[in-house]
């Protein structure tokens, strides 16, 4: 076992792992803080130019595809220059210890990305294969359920069913990771703490941070239902911000998701709906001559498909067949109305008489809000864009 390291010493192979999680990181572990500061504000350049570019429809993909590599070249170039600045940081005595035998780190980040690489560079063979054949063999399903997690919808279900063999293949590529470590013949002392450290941080990146991000931020969702035509169509592709609501209440005229409630004429509340805020609480609400009238003003509606083809409130079954009955209806001048309860919203679809929406089913809690829709990102047409909320 060597003790060459100083409290000045820092593991190269250390810097090119966190450098892969984001350019910078590595230098500034070395202690390059400007040049860290540097390689951080390019990534983050880089990334802007490309979301601007997916984004707009105006731009041709090639375009796209030559700034992805572009930053692909930026990132090699960011781990070279990660593992030269900590090398250039050490003293002479720690670099020839270091390099007199395997280094453990150099095993640690060949198996983070090939699993099995790095037993084989420790001369493990028999766990370099058996680890690399459980890699290539559980690798395409790790993708897939990754990807159809972007998705979001009905791919979730897909990626459930895929969940326990991705939950193994998660557990032991971890495993492989801080085990190639524990089982290598040189351990610098100062750097063997650090193992479980770095494992933190890599599941952090991984998993923890983008499913945090999902259940609190944001997350993608896409559109498998009519019901909003022509404003969203059937796989439509949307990002949900899921964190807005949290500090405002939801507007008129936004789009949100939401949890429907439990009402016999919904078959399946597991399933998360997708409709337009019509009604807030405390408002006045009353359909009637193809319109929706808000508080006794008709709503200057553009995007729907089509008029309204059913009065509510209404106790005529002919003018609203198999529709919501609110027991709060009063008369005001020649029509009834009804009031939106207070924690409550009025929901409705833009393709208004195509669309199982609050007219069926009756006001929705504001508890069940989940986010509202904030952009479209697919398909790149002229739709894509901000959802932005219509001025009435």
């Amino acid at each position: 076992m060597t003790n060459q390291a100083s409290i000045h010493n820092k593991e190269p192979w250390i810097s090119v792992i966190l450098s892969t999680l984001f350019p910078g990181v590595g230098q500034i572990y070395a202690g390059r803080f400007v040049r860290g500061g540097m390689f951080l504000l390019i990534a983050i350049i880089f990334i802007g130019i490309v979301v601007w570019l997916g984004l707009n429809p105006l731009v041709n993909l090639v375009v796209v595809g030559q700034v992805l590599v572009g930053y692909f070249v930026f990132n090699i170039f960011n781990l070279f220059d990660a593992h030269r600045c900590t090398r250039k940081s050490n003293n002479i005595e720690f670099e020839v210890a270091r390099k007199a035998e395997k280094d453990p780190w150099l095993g640690v980040f060949l198996n983070r990305f090939i699993v099995g690489s790095g037993y084989a560079y420790q001369g493990k063979w028999i766990l370099a294969i058996l680890f690399f054949v459980f890699g290539y063999l559980s690798s395409p399903i790790v993708i897939l359920s990754v990807v159809l997690l972007s998705f979001g919808g009905q791919a979730d279900l897909l990626a459930t069913k895929l969940s326990s063999i991705y939950l193994i293949s998660v557990i032991l590529s971890y495993f492989s990771i801080y085990h190639v470590y524990k089982i290598s013949p040189t351990q610098r002392e100062k750097q063997k703490k650090s193992i479980i450290f770095i494992c933190l941080i890599l599941i952090s990146f991984d998993f923890i941070i983008p499913i945090s991000i999902r259940t609190f931020l944001a997350e993608p969702r896409f559109i498998a239902s009519s019901s909003m035509n022509p404003t969203l169509l059937v796989d439509d592709r949307l990002i949900i911000d899921k964190i807005s609501f949290r500090w405002r209440k939801p507007e008129r005229g936004e789009i949100i998701i939401f949890n429907p409630p439990n009402h016999p004429v919904i078959p399946d509340t597991s399933k998360v709906y997708i409709h337009r805020i019509i009604g807030l609480p405390r408002d006045r609400i009353s359909i009637h001559n193809g319109k929706v009238f808000v508080n006794d003003s008709p709503l200057n509606e553009k995007y729907i498909s089509e008029p309204t083809n059913y009065t509510l409130p209404s106790s005529n079954d002919s003018l609203c067949p198999m529709c919501f009955r609110p027991d709060n209806v009063q008369v005001d001048k020649e029509h009834p109305f009804f009031t939106v309860p207070n924690g409550q919203y009025w929901v409705m679809g833009d393709n208004r008489n195509n669309s199982l929406d609050s007219h069926a089913w009756g006001f929705l809690p504001e508890k069940n809000i989940v986010g509202r829709a904030m952009f479209r990102y697919w398909p790149r047409d002229s739709r894509v864009g901000n959802l932005v909320i219509p001025k009435y």
